[in-house]
């Protein structure tokens, strides 16, 4: 099977033009007559004391966060919301900035109702053709886990998945032959099922998996019912032990570096994924000024609970924009991400700590880091 998206841009540089090509071969997602193997992160940085929103395209935001997100080796960002009443040009900003960094974009369209249809496909209609001709958009979202808690056998589903069909269809128009794959976002629930039944809606299957420690059967489940691209949409492990009431950075760590080498290990099947997240997320537990440890019980492989604001590869602090400090799972994610060798860095013997802090490598706080003396170099030059 061979789907051809041919994705024709015009890069935003004085009196230069390029085109841009995005090929889905059998089960392989290609950009520019080359492999595109998606190494990417779920992007929705919300500041401490907000609410979640549109607070990726704020230029302190972004500039703060895309060039250290180029530098462990990503290439792409997935992002989940972007405001019609917002004007174009500060979406169309970041994602200069985006390109810029080299980084695509899996850009997300929010379904607020998918029971006001009509509603939903107007703004769709808009959101497609404002954005279809920047280079940075890789592919089109629609919805993100709009099938949580609906029984996939059910009249909703059925009708869920012609609206999801319907809007690739208006997307596939709209653009032409210079087309972006579409999807939705999957939550993890009667695969084989959904997927068997609904191949034909969608051009490649972005699936949002945590079950633990592995993905279990999934790739199984994907050979068995599908040919094509298969993207983990969202994966990925809490930074807190439920059950110790601490933070556990290396658990975090090993359990991603476990779940991302089973993804290389069948990128036969899948194109690639997206960790979920890039930073804390504090107002997901309600507690919006401190960072809760409020969450469920889930398939956490450490403790088997979701605490919800601690999904990070980095630890959010007061300041403006919100200072960063990176958690070892980020610098476990750039060595799997950049697999080649790199030349080990030079480093100054560590200082000793002070004032009562327990950890000389801490790149914010009462400690310095190895070598930095700012959090800005940090990222590019004390890699460990």
């Amino acid at each position: 099977m061979k789907l051809l998206y041919l994705l024709s841009v015009l890069f935003l540089l004085p009196g230069t033009s390029s085109a841009a090509t995005v090929e889905i071969r059998d089960r392989s997602l290609i950009v520019d007559a080359h492999p595109f193997f998606v190494k990417g992160i779920a992007y929705n940085p919300t500041p401490i004391g907000q609410t979640s929103g549109e607070w990726l395209i704020e230029p302190s935001i972004y500039n703060r966060d895309l060039p250290i997100i180029k530098a462990m080796g990503a290439n792409t960002i997935r992002t989940y919301m972007f405001r019609t009443a917002t004007p174009v040009s500060k979406h169309l900003r970041f994602l200069d900035a985006c390109h810029s960094n080299n980084l695509k974009v899996i850009l997300g369209f929010t379904v607020y109702n998918p029971d006001s249809r009509d509603r939903t496909l107007a703004a769709w209609r808009l959101f497609v053709s404002k954005y279809k001709d920047h280079p940075a958009v890789l592919m089109w979202l629609f919805g993100n886990e709009l099938n949580m808690g609906v029984d996939p056998v059910s009249p909703k589903f059925k009708s869920l998945f012609s609206l999801v069909g319907e809007a690739r269809a208006i997307a596939h128009s709209i653009e032409g032959i210079t087309r972006h794959p579409v999807s939705t976002a999957m939550a993890d629930g009667s695969l084989d099922y959904v997927i068997s039944t609904y191949d034909n809606t969608v051009d490649l299957w972005a699936l949002q998996i945590y079950r633990g420690a592995s993905f279990g059967g999934l790739w199984s489940t994907v050979r068995s019912f599908t040919n094509k691209p298969v993207l983990i949409t969202e994966f990925g492990v809490d930074a807190f032990d439920n059950v110790r009431g601490v933070e556990d950075q290396e658990a975090q760590a090993l359990y991603i570096s476990t779940l991302y080498k089973e993804i290389m290990a069948n990128n036969n099947v899948t194109s690639g994924s997206c960790l979920f997240q890039w930073a804390d997320g504090w107002w997901k537990t309600g507690d919006r000024n401190k960072q809760s440890n409020k969450g469920s019980t889930c398939s956490s492989p450490n403790d088997k609970f979701c605490n919800d604001a601690w999904w990070g590869l980095h630890s959010i602090a007061p300041g403006t924009p919100n200072v960063l400090t990176p958690r070892k799972a980020y610098f476990v994610l750039q060595a799997l991400f950049n697999p080649s060798p790199r030349p080990t860095p030079k480093v100054e013997p560590p200082p000793k700590p002070q004032n009562g802090c327990s950890d000389p490598f801490q790149p914010c706080g009462c400690c310095k880091p190895i070598v930095c003396r700012r959090q800005s170099e940090y990222y590019s030059q004390c890699l460990v």
